[in-house]
């Protein structure tokens, strides 16, 4: 009878208990894949770390795409706040910039998080749906867009025929993705060895092409100092 008297943790208590719990496993699974990459993320090395029993893993995560997923939006939600705290005071050209140095910094700071953000996980979503419009894990995409339609409210970004705001904001991404992607070492090993100084210049580039001026015109000041934030 006691028993049966015995009261149960409150469904609040219960459910915070449970974040905590997905929250370390988490946490133990990021410092694995930061380690040693996607061909160390299993659940049994998880469950290792976490100090958890692999079946005990099971009731908190379908299985190991679901881990990978939420680690990935939830890199996606620190990279949109990294370029959500560009400061607004800065010029659309230098908001650019300092968006850009921001993406950059966070991918060498997180490289295998940042792999598993856009790559692994962009293909596994074909399977599943995208998140909804709005959400914390476009942050980034959306913040940089509001930069390029204010510069072009403001006419310092000139859109022209077949190169409007979704056009720039295209440009900017597979920039900063592509020089993000590309490791320091890899290059070197294939020769090219001025790898900051070319960041720079495609850099330069990008501007120009976003205020429609010929390369030398106008705006060169405003990438100075951004290779030094690339590795």
């Amino acid at each position: 009878m006691a028993e049966e008297n015995k009261p149960s943790p409150e469904p609040g208590t219960r459910q915070r208990r449970r974040e905590r719990t997905k929250v370390l496993i988490l946490q133990a699974a990021e410092s694995l894949l930061a380690e040693g990459g996607l061909q160390n993320m299993t659940m049994a090395n998880i469950a290792h770390r976490a100090a958890y029993s692999k079946p005990a893993i099971y009731e908190y995560f379908t299985g190991l795409e679901e881990i990978l997923s939420e680690l990935a939006d939830a890199g996606f939600i620190r990279l949109g706040e990294r370029v959500q705290a560009v400061p607004a005071a800065l010029s659309p050209e230098e908001q650019i910039m300092a968006a850009c140095r921001a993406m950059l910094e966070y991918a060498s700071e997180n490289m295998e998080l940042y792999q598993l953000m856009f790559t692994h996980i962009i293909f596994a979503r074909q399977e599943r749906p995208l998140p909804a419009d709005g959400s914390d894990t476009q942050a980034a995409y959306l913040a940089v867009s509001r930069i390029i339609q204010n510069g072009i409210a403001q006419g310092v970004f000139k859109t022209r025929p077949g190169f409007d705001g979704g056009a720039m904001l295209y440009l900017c991404w597979v920039t900063v993705h592509g020089m993000a992607s590309l490791k320091q070492k890899l290059l070197e090993e294939v020769g090219l060895v001025n790898m900051q100084q070319y960041q720079a210049e495609v850099f330069q580039i990008l501007i120009h092409n976003l205020k429609g001026v010929a390369p030398g015109e106008q705006g060169g000041a405003v990438v100075q100092g951004l290779h030094e934030n690339s590795r």
